[in-house]
């Protein structure tokens, strides 16, 4: 999850507030994730609305502000680490994702806000602040994305340099057209992890083949750490097979997310 300084941040980018006692209380003296609750890209308004309301009650409307903020920098950053997402629309759809859920809350806000003014005897005028501090973290993630990535990925920016300049352009067998792959190198790298790249990733164009290059490493991956046990018989993803070397093994596991974010990005402009 994002550091505090991170969290504090875009508060005081966003609205000159200093979010450090909400961003505390969230992650210390409650359980973490209260009031968070996101299921098919939607907030559950059972559990956002009335922890907000406490949240205000206690902190004020700044208070509030930190609150929604350090919940949506969360989940963002859990998309931009979900391989799921990373192998089927790269860092691009972890930002699309979290718009899409900021929007769709908001649409849901709007829809059932009698029902919480109602039953929790809330103000309108609450609702219209939870709307509008949404609206302004929404702008925030389609402004700042670049900034946002540096801040929360956590893949090295030394990997993806190293992907992108290991890339390579091929020409598909099948209908000739070009497009863009793993070079030699990048696929003797995923050998070495257990994950031997069929002839078809190299030779068809993802059209062609009718199969995502991310999608399918990503099923590998998952293959493999089902097959060993930890720590008897660790996998390649797995820290203990490197033997206390944990700089390498990060350096390879940051490369490994490099190649599964990038194809996935690639990919999903095909």
């Amino acid at each position: 999850m994002p550091s505090w300084d991170i969290h504090s941040k875009y508060a005081l980018k966003l609205w000159g507030i200093n979010s450090l006692e909400v961003d505390r209380y969230v992650d210390e003296v409650c359980h973490h994730d209260i009031g968070r609750l996101i299921i098919e890209q939607v907030w559950d308004l059972r559990e956002l609305v009335p922890t907000a309301k406490f949240i205000y009650d206690k902190f004020g409307e700044p208070g509030l502000k930190a609150f929604l903020l350090h919940h949506v920098l969360d989940y963002l950053d859990g998309l931009l680490r979900s391989l799921p997402v990373l192998s089927t629309g790269g860092f691009p759809k972890a930002f699309s994702m979290t718009e899409k859920t900021i929007e769709n809350t908001i649409s849901r806000l709007r829809e059932e806000s009698p029902i919480f003014i109602s039953a929790l005897n809330i103000e309108e005028g609450f609702i219209s602040l939870l709307v509008d501090a949404l609206r302004d973290i929404q702008q925030l993630i389609e402004e700042e994305k670049e900034s946002l990535l540096k801040d929360l990925d956590s893949i090295s920016s030394e990997s993806l340099r190293y992907v992108r300049q290991n890339l390579m352009k091929r020409i598909c067998i099948n209908c000739k057209s070009g497009f863009i792959t793993l070079s030699l190198e990048l696929r003797d790298f995923l050998t070495r992890l257990m994950i031997t790249l069929p002839a078809k990733f190299y030779d068809l164009c993802p059209k062609c083949r009718e199969e995502k290059l991310g999608t399918w490493i990503y099923s590998e991956y998952e293959r493999i750490r089902r097959l060993f046990i930890p720590p008897l018989a660790p996998s390649p993803f797995h820290r203990v097979s490197y033997e206390g070397c944990d700089e390498l093994w990060k350096e390879k596991m940051s490369k490994f997310w490099a190649i599964v974010a990038i194809v996935g990005e690639l990919e999903s402009q095909d």
